[in-house]
């Protein structure tokens, strides 16, 4: 069973008194485990517990709480996976470096068993090196399946509208569409048949396609990178000390320009 509270600070999670665990991916500030609970916070302050559902942690913080049965969650997710649908999802749109990647997986309801056997979940979820592997086995069990487009900084850059080149990019992968197209749902989203706020927690077709988009944003990251002679940091929070490293004629090329920890690195370098 998973509890999710909300609102959480390190201060509150110093109360728990548990052991603390390795972090898995860039959205989490503190991982831990105490008995039979694994505790998993994240930058937005959500604090999502794993727990038996004979163990009861509503207590466990005098926070807002919002609790999630397993069952409950697969009865959800099986509103989606008991169809032919279309699911597309993007990468890197919060990175500073880097473009864009938006990708697509036409999933079958046949094709439901082999998917949760590769472990198909929210690629946010999952470490770098799982996402690369479980991407590799999708693209060469199923090419047919799986649609890309993607922008480098200096074509992401020439739009003025983030949210337009999304939607342009969705756009395009949903012209190879078998039944619905399911989109995670972002700020300014106007395509696809079902738009979903967290749609790659709901759907094994987006989830498949965040893994894809994650693997291919993080090739784009490691060829920009050879390009810069530098290692191009994943994110935005730990990021200025490479932006000064860049020339400001040469930003063009690695980073988001509309970003403002860009723009004041151009401007007051």
């Amino acid at each position: 069973m998973n509890t999710v509270f909300q609102k959480v600070t390190l201060e509150d999670i110093q109360k728990i008194n548990a052991k603390p665990l390795p972090l898995t991916n860039e959205y989490q500030l503190w991982r831990g485990k105490k008995d039979a609970i694994t505790l998993t916070l994240f930058k937005s302050g959500k604090l999502l517990i794993q727990h038996p559902e004979t163990v009861d942690v509503s207590n466990l913080l005098d926070k807002p709480i919002q609790k999630t049965k397993v069952k409950e969650k697969q009865k959800e997710y099986e509103n989606y996976d008991d169809q032919i649908i279309l699911g597309s999802d993007e990468s890197l749109k919060g990175d500073t470096f880097g473009g864009i990647v938006v990708c697509g997986f036409q999933y079958n309801p046949a094709l439901r068993s082999e998917l949760q056997k590769l472990g198909i979940q929210d690629s946010k979820a999952m470490q770098d090196e799982t996402c690369k592997r479980i991407a590799n086995i999708l693209l060469e069990n199923y090419p047919e399946r799986i649609y890309c487009e993607e922008k480098l900084p200096r074509e992401y850059n020439e739009y003025t509208s983030s949210n337009q080149l999304l939607n342009q990019l969705h756009t395009a992968i949903a012209k190879n569409k078998q039944g619905k197209h399911l989109v995670d749902k972002y700020p300014g989203c106007v395509v696809g048949d079902i738009q979903v706020t967290k749609a790659e927690q709901k759907s094994l077709a987006v989830a498949a396609a965040s893994i894809i988009a994650r693997a291919k944003a993080l090739e784009q990251l490691e060829y920009l990178s050879t390009k810069a002679k530098m290692q191009l940091p994943k994110g935005s929070t730990h990021v200025r000390e490479t932006l000064q490293k860049i020339p400001k004629e040469k930003m063009n090329e690695f980073a988001k320009t509309h970003f403002s920890n860009v723009k004041k690195i151009i401007e007051h370098p």
